[in-house]
């Protein structure tokens, strides 16, 4: 019993450092004979769940660069809101910051694009909201990138690596939320 009483306060502890600080935890803990692993959680945890990288020609304004209506879909795994305010995103070849007051609902999603005009090309299911970015002068995604994901505290959230990729196509988490990445040939913005 006693050796269970000091697990839970332990394992108390933990969960409350956790919250209180949206540290990295990793690593083991030994009482008498008994080990207690932490392993590894972060909070918040809001994932890049989907991303459009090069837009074909039937989503993009004619005329202007492919890549002006790329988007990233985030999404939000826990069974709280989260304001993403102030946040970035970072690729290889660029950082943007989340400027407008947006929170994502509990396992809800937030579309990001360079500006308004890539969701004429697009149908979103209701209640799921945009957030532009701006439109950066010839920094786009590339066809194989990194996207990472920094809370307004710089701490690093998510990354979604991606290579070859195909024209029309995204990368999607699936299920969403999960580690599982595939390459989808008809994205779904918001679903």
């Amino acid at each position: 019993m006693k050796i269970l009483k000091s697990l839970f306060v332990l394992f108390s502890v933990f969960i409350l450092a956790t919250l209180a600080t949206n540290s990295y935890f990793s690593g083991e803990a030994k009482i008498e004979n008994n080990i207690f692993s932490t392993g590894y959680w972060t909070r918040p945890k809001i994932v890049i769940n989907e991303v459009y990288y090069w837009p074909d020609i039937a989503h993009r304004i004619p005329g202007e660069h492919e890549g002006k209506n790329e988007w990233i879909e985030l999404y939000n795994t826990t069974d709280s809101a989260i304001n993403v305010k102030d946040w970035q995103i970072k690729t290889d070849n660029y950082t943007r910051t989340i400027t407008a007051n947006k929170t994502i609902p509990a396992h809800g999603f937030l579309m990001l694009s360079h500006d308004s005009s890539t969701w004429t090309f697009w149908i979103l299911p209701p209640g799921v909201d945009k957030a532009d970015l701006g439109t950066p002068p010839n920094d786009y995604m590339r066809n194989s990138d990194t996207i990472k994901l920094y809370d307004n505290s710089a701490n690093l959230i998510d990354q979604l690596s991606y290579t070859d990729g195909q024209e029309g196509h995204s990368f999607e988490r699936d299920p969403d939320g999960s580690s599982n990445i595939i390459d989808r040939a008809t994205p779904t913005p918001g679903y």
